[in-house]
């Protein structure tokens, strides 16, 4: 799998950086859970992203591991000869598998204790989407330090990071899917859902003011553009750049997430203490991607 010496778990990255982080979590926390060395596969996940051309976005966090060599790279040739992989070894006992993957059910995932709970014996090759916490709670503060940009925020972005923090800021995160189609696993929430999870806040909280995250704010609907409590934030629309939007959204009191990955960390990785998330169970992956003190409304 990879020429390093020793027992390693490789995880293969892939999608935009909220994913990535997803799949560097479970990783990492496999990993140290079991005393083995951490290998990042930045390679094979991109290689056919045709579409989006998205690419490795994690070395803007001090993510710790080994990136792969190109010769190395765990590759497939095809999405039939993967799935074929896959059901030639989800039969064999958990321990004596060299490719992890996720379990799923009807096109959802579900949490698999497995990976928590069984020592690992060999190396192995982590491969999904890994969307819950429950993969990463035991190794939550050494995350957090991990998942910590290695610059600073540009001057524009910093002065707002202030604000943030000096006010009853709440982040809230819209993404519409424009892409998305009757078959996609993708499901654009609507605006009625943001409307009620912001007069919740405002019920809980003394004055709030909500900072609009959106990948498309042209499309926000009326009802949600800036008024005296709500400011839409400029996006960076760059792959490169989407670190500096999700650290500066983690600099709010509290949020209003949709079933975005990349709004998911920008809410965990909030430092308020006493921090309020609301978030929606609906269209994520995962049965289990929410955090259980979260307000699932």
């Amino acid at each position: 799998m990879t020429t390093t010496e020793g027992p390693a778990v490789t995880v293969r990255l892939k999608g935009g950086l909220g994913n990535q982080m997803f799949c560097y979590a479970a990783a990492y926390a496999l990993a140290t859970r079991n005393g083995m060395k951490l290998i990042l596969d930045d390679i094979s996940g991109f290689a056919r992203d045709l579409r989006y051309r998205r690419e490795f976005a994690l070395d803007a966090f001090r993510v710790s591991g080994t990136r792969i060599s190109l010769d190395n790279a765990y590759t497939c040739p095809s999405r039939v000869c993967h799935a074929l992989r896959g059901r030639l070894t989800r039969h064999r006992p958990f321990q004596k598998r060299k490719v992890l993957g996720e379990q799923c059910q009807n096109g959802i995932f579900s949490v698999d204790r497995r990976l928590v709970d069984i020592p690992l014996r060999r190396s192995v090759y982590l491969d999904g989407y890994w969307q819950s916490p429950a993969y990463f709670e035991d190794v939550q503060t050494e995350l957090r330090e991990r998942l910590t940009p290695v610059a600073s925020l540009a001057p524009d972005r910093e002065v707002l990071a202030r604000q943030f923090r000096a006010c009853a800021s709440v982040g809230v995160g819209i993404r519409l899917f424009t892409d998305a189609g009757e078959n996609s696993i993708h499901r654009v929430l609507d605006m009625q859902y943001y409307e009620a999870a912001m007069d919740r806040i405002a019920s809980m909280v003394d004055q709030p003011h909500f900072y609009i995250f959106c990948d498309r704010p042209d499309l926000l609907a009326a009802s949600l553009r800036e008024n005296d409590r709500c400011t839409i934030i400029d996006s960076l629309t760059e792959n490169r750049k989407a670190w500096e939007d999700l650290w500066l959204m983690a600099q709010c009191r509290h949020f209003i997430i949709g079933n975005s990955s990349f709004h998911w960390w920008a809410a965990w990785l909030g430092r308020n203490h006493g921090k309020i998330v609301i978030a929606t169970p609906r269209g994520w992956l995962n049965e289990e991607s929410l955090c259980p003190e979260w307000i699932h409304f």
